[in-house]
């Protein structure tokens, strides 16, 4: 490339002073690197050469000027005319009237390469034109929708719309990594705004990265609530006991298994909203944590749930109406219940009421009068009474939501006043029927069994 073709490619004359070529040059430079910044494939290798020739004009350029042939430059009649340099570098005018000059004589060796190297120049000179145009017609601030800047305040746009509506399905407050992603995406929009584009993409990665720790954070507490809240509680209190465990002489507090199971304010579907919500975030390699099984354990603690607090209910309570039937080898029966007498001589089915902390009896005599009358099955002082004495029957089910508990006779076989047992106990059972306003309730010991958690 020789001077004066160095000083064409960078729209100046031969002889321009060593500022001016600089000048000309980092102006044509960061021309070039923008347009490279978003481009792909042969596009991308061509700006990458016309990097290269750039860089050679700026050598030749700024070197001193040979006294050979090549020193015709300046203001000779081989020099381009000085009129060109008053021209937006982007464009190139001839008037018509005027011809470009030839350039001078080369050295034998360089003349062949000439018309190959002029080619080169003007065609980096029409692109050079064109991209001048669409810069003329683009606004300064805009940014290109596959800029750096731009993809990376895309990114921080949805990472943190991704944290809000996590937010939102779980119900909870903000956290301090989560408003620092809000306070940081304030700070891209408005460096965004005043063209800052390296600190707004600086500060739109900010976003992603604290997004990022607003979910990790949460995915740590939610570990610490299953494992200290849920599975302690679970294990501690209510694993092992009565009515988990139909048979355990040990009970589970009644207000642990409301604080666990209750619909509204229970911390097993406060987790499991929470976690829910969480598993389904879809935000890089980001995964929830999920304890193993805990599905099958969720859907079981749902049906007693719904069997506890029927209709959106907000205490457990179980009403509906039961009728005793004592069998031909007892005269009399009585079933109390939360204190409510149901006879067995009470024609049809009595109101039948009872929650948590309220007792029940059952007690079969020989004749209404003259005997001791205390109930072979007395579980008055049982927080879950109801459950305790129809746990010791077999339940089946009937019609219109009846159900009935069948009781062994030896159950029954000490007489009033005659501490021998039945030799031989009756042959028909008594039982219990109960009709209930739910076909799903908390009488039947198999929906207590099958709350499990690991």
């Amino acid at each position: 490339m020789t001077r004066e073709e160095a000083h064409f490619l960078l729209g100046l004359y031969v002889g321009a002073a060593a500022d001016q070529v600089e000048a000309k040059y980092r102006a044509r430079r960061a021309l070039l690197e923008g347009q490279l910044a978003s481009a792909t494939g042969d596009t991308s290798r061509n700006l990458n050469f016309s990097l290269q020739q750039l860089e050679t004009a700026r050598r030749i350029a700024l070197s001193p000027a040979d006294t050979g042939p090549q020193s015709s430059a300046g203001t000779g009649s081989g020099a381009i005319p000085p009129t060109l340099v008053a021209m937006p570098p982007t464009q190139v005018v001839i008037p018509p009237t005027q011809t470009v000059p030839a350039l001078p004589a080369q050295p034998p060796g360089q003349r062949r390469r000439g018309p190959l190297v002029l080619a080169v120049l003007v065609l980096l000179l029409g692109i050079f034109a064109a991209t001048g145009l669409l810069l003329m017609r683009r606004d300064p601030g805009e940014v290109r929708t596959n800029s750096p800047e731009n993809t990376a305040k895309q990114e921080a746009e949805d990472a943190l719309a991704a944290w809000q509506a996590y937010r939102k399905a779980a119900g909870i407050d903000e956290t301090a990594a989560g408003g620092e992603a809000a306070q940081a995406m304030e700070k891209a929009r408005s460096l965004a705004a005043d063209r800052k584009r390296k600190e707004a993409e600086d500060e739109s990665r900010r976003v992603w990265r604290k997004v990022l720790e607003a979910f990790q954070e949460e995915d740590r507490r939610q570990r610490e609530l299953w494992e200290k809240g849920v599975l302690k509680n679970w294990r501690d209190r209510m694993a092992g006991r009565f009515p988990f465990d139909p048979t355990a002489a040990e009970e589970a507090p009644p207000a642990e298994v409301e604080a666990m199971l209750h619909p509204r304010t229970g911390a097993l579907w406060n987790w499991r909203r929470r976690n829910t919500a969480l598993r389904d975030v879809k935000f890089g390699d980001f995964r929830a944590f999920e304890p193993e099984g805990v599905q099958r354990s969720l859907e079981a603690a749902a049906m007693l749930r719904d069997a506890l607090y029927p209709n959106g209910a907000e205490a457990i309570e179980v009403r509906g109406h039961a009728r005793l039937a004592t069998g031909r080898a007892y005269g009399y029966g009585e079933l109390v219940v939360a204190g409510l007498p149901v006879g067995a001589d009470t024609p049809g089915f009595a109101p039948l009421a009872w929650k948590p902390g309220q007792g029940a009896s059952l007690g079969l005599w020989a004749t209404r009068r003259g005997e001791d009358k205390t109930p072979q099955m007395d579980h008055t002082r049982s927080a879950w009474g109801l459950l305790r004495l129809l746990f010791a029957g077999h339940m089946t089910a009937g019609k219109d939501n009846v159900f009935q508990w069948s009781f062994e006779p030896v159950l029954f076989t000490r007489l009033p006043g005659n501490r021998e047992p039945r030799r031989t106990p009756p042959a028909d059972a008594p039982t219990i029927l109960v009709q209930l306003r739910q076909p799903a309730h908390p009488l039947d010991p198999a929906l207590w069994q099958s709350v499990q958690f690991q």
